[in-house]
């Protein structure tokens, strides 16, 4: 008779993976809204973002990006008004998008080191049966 525990299978842990970056983003969101003193929370989206940046393509993490970036503006602190919203803004997009970008770089040469050392060229696969080296 098989076990009936719940194995994560890839399909499972990248939906896992989304739920904690959706879920991640929401509590920062509802923090955010519940503090009504004025502390801002919006460097606190960097957390589920980075995890973006490891596990999604490079576009889907820019439109949470700019989804991060209205959410700050809509539940964050009012503090300033006109152009200083905008130069704000600006340095928060671009802060979240040196993280992403480098997190997304970084996972793409992780997987190319991956792929790269399963290849049988690598130094590990040149063994032959017997035990000597293949060239």
């Amino acid at each position: 008779m098989e076990s009936s525990t719940f194995i994560l299978s890839e399909t499972n842990s990248a939906f896992a993976l989304n739920v904690a970056v959706i879920l991640g983003i929401a509590a920062v969101a509802y923090t955010d809204y519940l503090v009504d003193t004025h502390i801002n929370l919006g460097y606190l989206y960097l957390l589920p973002l980075a995890l973006s940046g490891l596990i999604h393509r490079l576009k889907v993490s820019m439109g949470l990006i700019a989804i991060c970036t209205v959410l700050h503006d809509w539940f964050g602190p009012y503090e300033h008004g006109g152009w200083e919203i905008l130069v704000r803004n600006i340095l928060l997009i671009a802060s979240f998008s040196t993280v992403v970008v480098g997190l997304n770089r970084l996972n793409k040469q992780r997987v190319w080191c991956s792929a790269f050392s399963r290849t049988p060229s690598s130094p590990q696969n040149r063994y032959t049966s017997n035990g000597a080296m293949s060239w």
